[in-house]
């Protein structure tokens, strides 16, 4: 089953989920060169991959989201 036909009133889902992806890798990649991952945005779509990012971080690290 495709994204496309498993939501089919969402607007260019695809697009969501790529970016998503990708906001989730760079928040993921943050704390590994050091860096302390701040993200701020206005939708469920960001809080979505900010979470996922976290969950990805080394379990050694402690991160959270407010």
């Amino acid at each position: 089953m495709s994204i496309s036909s498993s939501t089919p009133h969402a607007r260019h889902i695809k697009t969501i989920a790529l970016v998503m992806r990708d906001a989730a890798n760079i928040v993921t990649s943050t704390p590994k060169n050091n860096h302390f991952p701040s993200v701020l945005a206005g939708n469920h779509s960001t809080a979505a991959s900010t979470m996922a990012g976290i969950r990805q971080a080394p379990p050694n690290q402690r991160l959270g989201v407010i």
